[in-house]
């Protein structure tokens, strides 16, 4: 199995793509210019708390207090307090090792019992702002690494689900056991199975030593100061996807190429010679036409192999995503034998796209209709099976009478969509065009202003063929109707560019001085959906 990264730098985008067997299973669209803060660490200063939803409001220094649940306070927080306000006072490091740790916090406590107004304490940024939600952060602290997570304040050694054999399990608890500093935890990640010791052990110094760089920053810092920094973007997405399944990382870009293979030699020193630099006169993207797959991967409707194919949906809540038969037939196979083979074609897909436009929350799929519950537990556990190797903490619910599987995916920052739409030149993206009548109102009203109140002549209006013709329609046309009202012709010119329900009036000067009020707002609209692009990039 050929398994690649193609990572793509453009002159805002740093673009990686996942392929296995040449078939895209994830793909990360990161702005050059874009501030992640998930996994950041910063000194907060409480704000707010609402006592009713058992929640706080932290400043860290951004346009937005960041959201606070009781659920996302670590039990450890005492702790995490009296260690900061600790540094704070005496503006000196503290070691957590020689730290006496204080009583965990109750699960089912009150929010107001552990935080009061105008607290400082150290929280980790949980959750990216998406949409109109602010960040979320959490007292848990934790400092990933490729194969362990440093938790201070703890003391608990766990090992990832993923790694299924019981004597390897037993075999890293016992290492690691052994090797971690007293009053930090560990979690010990998937990438871990069969490594050796000392490999293990680097990586725990390493972010030991994170962590006591991060509590010098401490020492003199302030509310809203930033404690520890995570990876850029592309380095930490490397971290968390690579693994020796890949045979080849390739990259476009000289710069980020270095900044890779010094990544991997720090992380993974044997496999730096898995990176390749391209020097084609394209960009890779082009040269592998992998963009034009990427614009059909993420677009509305979806192709599955037989016909069938998907509709999907994002709103501010939930993802929704369609199955439909289209031509996807098999001869000599029943209605209920033919839905089976649709769905089990569709899931497959369903998967690769929750993967590959990182959908997170709540994502609803309306499978097509099955009678035989043996088949609906059937598609459910053929999505059980390919979450397995989904990173992102997933959980499914098994389908229901309607033939709906919903599914809830961890979402740590923005679903990736590719923006394929312009906005129709007719009905402006409403749906609906003006009645007839109405555009010859307006521009009557128009004609009006200008000829009687303002007494412009020689005006030329310019028209879409469509009005051109009605407005020359019989003996008493339209354009007679106006001489005899303003004495004076109109000089009326048919534009194959415009609209049917759009004109333009020029004056003598030939100069533009009125149009349909919706051309205007349109553009205006336009204008500022660009303007709002510009200043996200």
């Amino acid at each position: 199995m050929s398994n690649k990264i193609i990572v793509n730098v453009t002159e805002k985008y740093y673009n990686i793509l996942l392929l296995e067997n040449n078939e895209i299973i994830e793909y990360h669209r990161e702005p050059k210019n874009a501030v992640y803060l998930v996994g950041d660490i910063f000194l907060g200063k409480v704000k707010k708390i609402i006592e009713s939803f058992n929640v706080a409001f932290v400043d860290i220094g951004h346009e937005k207090d960041a959201f606070l649940h009781y659920s996302d306070l670590s039990p450890h927080t005492p702790s995490l307090d009296i260690f900061t306000k600790q540094v704070l006072k005496t503006k000196e490091t503290q070691d957590v090792c020689t730290q006496k740790l204080a009583t965990p916090t109750n699960k089912d406590g009150e929010i107001k019992q552990v935080l009061k107004v105008g607290q400082n304490f150290l929280v980790q940024v949980a959750k990216e702002a998406i949409h109109s939600k602010g960040l979320r952060v959490s007292s848990n602290i934790s400092l990933p690494g490729r194969f362990l997570i440093l938790l201070p304040f703890n003391n608990k050694v766990t090992v990832s689900q993923k790694i299924a054999k019981a004597s390897e399990r037993a075999r890293l608890k016992r290492l690691i056991s052994s090797i971690k500093p007293k009053n930090f935890g560990i979690i010990i990640r998937t990438s871990a199975e069969n490594k050796e010791v000392a490999t293990l052990d680097n990586e725990l110094k390493s972010l030991r030593q994170k962590w006591e760089e991060g509590i010098q920053k401490l020492t003199n810092a302030k509310p809203g100061d930033r404690i520890v920094t995570e990876l850029r973007a592309t380095a930490s997405i490397l971290r968390d996807i690579y693994d020796e399944s890949f045979d080849k990382i390739i990259v476009d870009d000289k710069t980020t190429y270095a900044e890779i293979q010094n990544h991997l030699k720090q992380l993974l020193p044997e496999r730096k010679k898995v990176v390749y630099l391209y020097q084609g006169k394209k960009k890779i993207f082009q040269y592998l036409n992998l963009q034009y797959k990427i614009d059909q991967l993420l677009g509305k409707i979806v192709g599955i192999k037989g016909g069938g194919y998907l509709v999907i949906e994002q709103t501010e809540a939930m993802f929704t995503i369609d199955v439909n038969t289209g031509s996807f037939i098999i001869e000599g196979k029943n209605k209920e034998e033919i839905a089976f083979a649709v769905n089990m074609a569709a899931i497959e897909e369903v998967y690769r796209q929750v993967r590959l436009r990182n959908m997170g929350g709540i994502i609803s799929v309306d499978c097509v209709g099955m009678d035989e519950m043996k088949n609906r537990r059937a598609l459910y556990q053929k999505m059980k099976e390919l979450l397995k190797s989904d990173p992102a903490k997933t959980d499914v619910i098994p389908l229901n009478k309607f033939c709906v599987m919903l599914l809830t995916r961890s979402r740590l920052r923005p679903a990736i969509s590719i923006e394929n739409k312009e906005i129709c030149p007719t009905c402006y993206g409403s749906g609906k065009i003006q009645p007839s009548m109405n555009i010859i109102g307006l521009l009557e009203e128009q004609l009006k202003q200008l000829c009687s109140k303002r007494k412009l002549r020689n005006l030329t209006i310019r028209v879409h063929p469509y009005l051109y013709a009605y407005l020359h329609q019989g003996f008493l046309s339209k354009k007679r109707e106006w001489f005899l009202n303003y004495w004076q012709w109109i000089n009326i010119v048919q534009d194959d560019n415009l609209a049917i329900t759009d004109y333009q009036i020029f004056n003598s000067k030939k100069a533009l001085i009125a149009t349909n009020p919706k051309l205007l707002q349109a553009a205006k609209q336009d204008d500022q959906s660009k303007n709002n692009k510009k200043t996200a990039q």
